[in-house]
């Protein structure tokens, strides 16, 4: 009797053991992993696919940003090259205009007759100028001239316009001399001009 009762308890004592065992260890096996679990961070992705927008949306976005600088940018150099093209074509018309008037007034100012200077600076004269100033009348006058150009300027206000500034020297006098020109549309030929002579008293 004493044996059953014995093997009883021990029976009981192992079972409430084992309950225990199995408490502890579904509770540390079960709720311990869920006292872990944490939000996880939202990463850049996560965040953009927040904002709804599709692949393809997106990547003309991004096309469309990147091209607009280099629009902007392409947009000024062509403005550049515009600029010096035209302040080189400006630079060049001056020296053609500077060179056809030095050329024209050593004629001008060289020459043994009236006649002979006429018809050296034809070439650099349009019609209209040919016949305004007489380029074709032989006037008979046998003067040998000699001279030189002191200044030759444009006129800031009308780039058409030059003056030349110089002096000639002959058996009549020793004058200064200047001559107002007005060239053509195409800068290659003088329109107009305009003498007057400045006698010098010694």
């Amino acid at each position: 009797m004493k044996t059953v009762i014995k093997g009883m308890a021990i029976l009981m004592v192992g079972l409430i053991i084992g309950g225990i065992s199995s408490y502890y260890y579904a509770k540390n096996t079960i709720r311990a992993p869920t006292s872990t679990l944490k939000e996880r961070p939202k990463s850049s992705s996560d965040k953009k696919s927040g904002t709804f927008v599709t692949p393809s949306e997106s990547a003309e976005e991004v096309q469309e940003t990147s091209e607009l600088p280099n629009a902007q940018v392409e947009a000024l150099e062509a403005q550049i090259r515009r600029m010096q093209e035209d302040a080189q074509k400006e630079k060049e018309q001056q020296r053609q205009a500077y060179l056809l008037i030095e050329r024209f007034g050593e004629k001008w100012l060289n020459y043994k007759s009236i006649y002979q200077r006429n018809q050296n600076v034809k070439s650099f004269m349009t019609e209209r100028a040919i016949q305004e100033n007489g380029i074709e009348v032989d006037p008979h006058v046998e003067e040998p001239t000699e001279g030189e150009i002191y200044q030759i300027a444009q006129n800031l206000k009308n780039e058409k316009q030059w003056m030349l500034f110089g002096r000639e020297r002959s058996k009549g006098g020793d004058n200064f001399i200047l001559i107002v020109l007005g060239l053509d549309d195409t800068f290659q030929h003088i329109d107009q001009m305009k003498i007057s002579y400045v006698r010098t008293a010694y």
